[in-house]
């Protein structure tokens, strides 16, 4: 089996956990609109990087990550507007925290890099 291939089910549990964190989207496209289960959406990202990729030392999901623009696309204006943002902020921006040193800690895969 070829090594740069991604386990088709890691890669779609891994976009369904970003497109479930929230996006860009409705009335105010400008602002970031935060998914219903944010929070636990970003445990789940985290403890995907520590326990799969770790485990297999493979980086499937730090590469599917940075595939699917986590950092700039998510992780960065969530982490811009956490203050104005009521619930659980200094919990879940040490988890989207967390999660941006994980996935910078990949080469390559930071910035979105394919």
């Amino acid at each position: 089996m070829n090594e740069e291939v991604v386990d088709p089910d890691v890669r779609a549990h891994v976009y369904s956990l970003v497109t479930a964190l929230g996006g860009f989207n409705g009335e105010n496209a400008d602002q970031y609109v935060l998914g219903d289960d944010a929070l636990a959406c970003l445990r789940d990202i985290k403890r995907w990087l520590k326990l799969y990729d770790e485990k297999y030392n493979r980086m499937d999901v730090a590469r599917c990550l940075g595939e699917a623009n986590l950092v700039n696309g998510d992780l960065l204006p969530i982490l811009s507007v956490w203050g104005s943002s009521g619930q659980d902020s200094k919990y879940m921006f040490r988890i989207a925290l967390a999660c941006c040193i994980g996935i910078a800690s990949t080469p390559n895969l930071a910035i979105g890099d394919s």
